[in-house]
């Protein structure tokens, strides 16, 4: 049995340590005895050696060439920070992930490579990988300043006093953005505060 691999093999390598060098091989494989596993299909695979006191002597195997696990990640991808992506294979398989640790589905919640390798019960190994980008929340900051008898609206959030506030905006499929801004107090003047340019415009009241 051998597992199917993109890979050159010499069947050389799996007969007899006795098998005499030099024989001919059948079944269409070349001279030298060297297949591309990958191409191998099952059969049986015939040497046959040419002794002048003894005749031929053939050596006659089954091969059977098995498909290697499926392990699958995906595509490359990204996550927001504070969030979590599972990776999962497929069910009643268990893989042994990048950190040693050996499960179903492993849990991402920092960025980097992270990969699976999977035995089946034949000895057949399969491994796969991805890179997850950890995407930062966009944090602006900014000072506004409130002018006497106004209200900052400001993304449905309405400011009618000096502090520090924080307001979180919904990425809507991406990342969220977290304002973190300062109003102060603009007692002397009147007029209007615009989201979006941010302008001031507060007349002179003295």
């Amino acid at each position: 049995q051998l597992c199917r691999e993109n890979i050159f093999v010499h069947l050389q390598d799996y007969l007899p340590s006795d098998a005499s060098p030099g024989g001919k091989w059948m079944e269409n494989i070349p001279e030298d005895g060297i297949v591309w596993l990958g191409d191998l299909e099952d059969g049986l695979i015939s040497y046959i050696t040419e002794d002048v006191y003894c005749g031929p002597d053939t050596a006659i195997w089954t091969v059977h060439v098995l498909e290697k696990p499926n392990v699958h990640l995906g595509a490359d991808t990204s996550i927001c920070a504070g969030s979590e992506l599972s990776l999962t294979l497929d069910s009643n398989t268990t893989g042994t992930w990048q950190d040693g640790s050996t499960s179903n589905s492993y849990q991402v919640t920092t960025g980097g490579w992270y990969s699976s390798t999977v035995v089946d019960t034949f000895g057949c190994t399969q491994t796969d990988s991805i890179f997850v980008d950890l995407l930062e929340e966009l944090w602006l900051d900014s000072v506004f300043y409130l002018c006497q008898d106004e209200i900052l609206l400001f993304h449905n959030e309405l400011i009618d006093k000096a502090g520090t506030y924080v307001i979180t905006v919904d990425g809507s499929g991406n990342c969220d953005t977290v304002w973190t801004f300062t109003v102060l107090d603009a007692d002397d003047f009147l007029g209007i505060i615009q989201e979006g340019n941010l302008r001031q415009e507060c007349t002179s009241i003295k």
